[in-house]
Order: C-alpha cells, then structure tokens, then sequence
C-alpha cells in the first residue's frame, strides 16, 4: 500500500531504488577543461558496474561486469582510452 505525500503531489512509491555501491575508485584524470574524469567501480543489483565521468549519476561509459576482477580489466581499458588523448593527465590529489 503506498501513501500520499503532499510534498511532490502524488504517491510515495514502494520500490526501493537499485543498489549501486561504490567498491573502488579505479583512477582518475584531468580532462583539458580542468574538471576531474573518474572511474570507479559499483556493486549492482545485477552485478558489478564500471562507470566513467564526471559525475556518478550521469556518465559518459558504462560496462557491466559478472566479477570484480573483469570489471577491474574493463576499468583499465577504460583508461587506456582515455590515456590515448595526450590532453588528458592523470590526477592526484596531493
């Protein structure tokens, strides 16, 4: 049974939002724009999720994987691309 919230005018929905657990910070870069590109990987609901960005909730790849271990391979090849643009350089915080 849902309930009624007047704050966004409609019902409250039951369905809990899919997991996505960040498990490791794979690497991240400075893109020419000065802004940070991470890659990190999240533990699913269906699975292990390699995601690319700037941002978690939008970005630029994705690839799922069964294993940590591939979804470690998928990270790399991820900044192997990325390394392949002199532009981009890798980021630390210290």
């Amino acid at each position: 049974m849902t309930d009624y919230t007047p704050f966004n005018g409609g019902r409250v929905s039951e369905r809990p939002l899919p997991r996505l657990e960040l498990v490791e910070l794979a690497w991240r870069m400075r893109a020419p724009s000065g802004r940070i590109l991470e890659c990190g990987i999240y533990l699913t609901d269906a699975g292990f999720e390699v995601r690319m960005g700037y941002s978690i909730n939008d970005p630029l790849a994705t690839q799922y994987a069964l294993t940590l271990d591939l979804a470690r391979r998928n990270a790399e090849t991820f900044r192997e691309a990325t390394e392949a643009n002199p532009k981009f350089v890798p980021f630390t915080d210290r």
